[in-house]
């Protein structure tokens, strides 16, 4: 579980600093996941991980990481 919401956390937290540039929606997005963290862990890792998809899904976060990996890979190479 731990990878599952810790990459959730980093992908949804990015997400809504670049749309909102706003730091008190971070602070109070990462209360109300400790909160939910100690009342509803199993709930709080699907929602999290639905989330996640679905802004990787809309934004293709991970296509974008493997083409950067892939040309540091080839300058290392």
């Amino acid at each position: 579980y731990y990878y599952v919401i810790r990459d959730s956390l980093i992908i949804i937290k990015d997400f809504v600093i670049t749309r909102t540039k706003n730091v008190l929606y971070i602070r109070l997005f990462m209360w109300v996941c400790l909160l939910l963290f100690f009342v509803a862990f199993r709930i709080q890792a699907f929602i999290l991980a639905i989330i996640s998809c679905f802004i990787d899904l809309k934004n293709s976060i991970r296509t974008h990481q493997k083409k950067i990996v892939d040309l540091f890979y080839e300058k290392k190479v």
